[in-house]
């Protein structure tokens, strides 16, 4: 995370390049700025409950847009890079399944302009998950998860056919080790953004891309060969991304799947 200091720097040298009736306006809001920076830095968990500062008219309209220069002076487009290099992976860090192009504002900057260019509030994602949840602060009044809250979660994500061998379908689970809150935020992420549809669609692709690999196998070894092939293929992902890593989530419950592994042809 990048410290206060270094966020106020940039925020102070992005108002130096705006226009002289603009940068006043920048320049009048600083303190208040510096205050929700502060807040949202040292907020003791996901700041979800953030209150906003209430900037309107001109002073929303000057914070909001000091985000169109983060790519667009010389010298910005620096913090624009940093993020998508500290990015793990390159991946969406919303649906961990397509490229991260893109930069979401958490906590929307319609409704937090004064958190437009901060660091930590900047997240790297697919355009998708971002057209998703654009502006989008909460479903009923409950907050979309952020990416923080799936570090050390039990198994939550499960796989599953509506028929057998046929149609994929991905849920989410209750555990009585995680909180209705924080199950419900991730729920909400999970409906929100279609995740049950990215995860179907990048599963297919991945079982079409392995269909000859898992003819032969069967026709080698049969059931249990496809199986321990598809635990082998569940190892990555579950290192790098955890229990609930929808490639991990798939490979493990197709090795555990005996009609699946015994199609014979794929």
């Amino acid at each position: 995370m990048t410290s206060l200091s270094d966020e106020l720097s940039t925020l102070s040298d992005i108002a130096s390049r705006r226009r002289i009736n603009t940068r006043a306006i920048l320049n009048a809001c600083f303190s208040s700025v510096s205050a929700a920076y502060r807040e949202f830095i040292e907020w003791p968990g996901i700041p979800y409950d953030l209150q906003p500062r209430g900037f309107t008219g001109e002073a929303s309209r000057a914070l909001r847009t000091n985000y169109e220069l983060l790519g667009s002076r010389e010298g910005q487009s620096t913090i624009r890079s940093r993020i998508f290099l500290n990015n793990k992976g390159g991946l969406c860090r919303y649906c961990r399944c397509l490229p991260a192009t893109t930069l979401d504002h958490f906590l929307p900057r319609e409704h937090y302009p004064e958190l437009s260019i901060l660091t930590s509030n900047l997240i790297a994602t697919c355009p998708d998950c971002n057209r998703n949840k654009r502006s989008l602060c909460a479903i009923a009044g409950v907050p979309i998860a952020h990416p923080l809250e799936h570090e050390g979660l039990p198994r939550i994500l499960h796989m599953y056919f509506e028929e057998r061998g046929h149609k994929m379908r991905f849920e989410l689970r209750q555990m009585n080790t995680i909180s209705t809150t924080r199950f419900t935020t991730l729920h909400n992420q999970f409906t929100k953004l279609n995740l049950n549809w990215v995860f179907g669609v990048m599963s297919v692709s991945e079982i079409s891309d392995r269909g000859q690999i898992l003819t032969d196998l069967h026709s080698d070894g049969g059931a249990r060969a496809v199986s321990r092939y598809l635990q082998e293929e569940a190892r990555s992902p579950l290192t790098s991304g955890g229990f609930n890593h929808w490639k991990y989530v798939l490979f493990d419950s197709l090795a555990r799947d005996p009609y699946f592994c015994d199609l014979g042809t794929w």
